[in-house]
């Protein structure tokens, strides 16, 4: 069964692409660059619910994260990208 609702297109910032969207259980993030980012997950009110280092492409473990919309934050290089994505229950 499905739920009527499309997947979207992949999150997209300048040097990074997270998929699927919406995401269940991982999100998986792909980037230009293959050295090591520094990855956060932030809910809509700021508040870190993950974070952790590894080297494109990874997955985000998402199983502890509330639905909803969520942000994003990886650090690469002293330059910070912010990709927007939502979590399906």
């Amino acid at each position: 069964a499905t739920n009527g609702l499309t997947p979207a297109a992949p999150s997209t910032s300048p040097h990074f692409t997270a998929y699927p969207i919406p995401a269940q259980d991982r999100l998986w993030v792909a980037g230009q660059n293959m050295g090591s980012v520094n990855w956060t997950v932030l809910d809509l009110q700021g508040r870190v619910v993950g974070n952790g280092n590894a080297h494109p492409p990874f997955a985000v473990e998402l199983e502890t994260v509330a639905a909803g919309v969520h942000l994003l934050r990886l650090e690469q290089d002293h330059q910070s990208e912010v990709l927007r994505f939502v979590k399906n229950p």
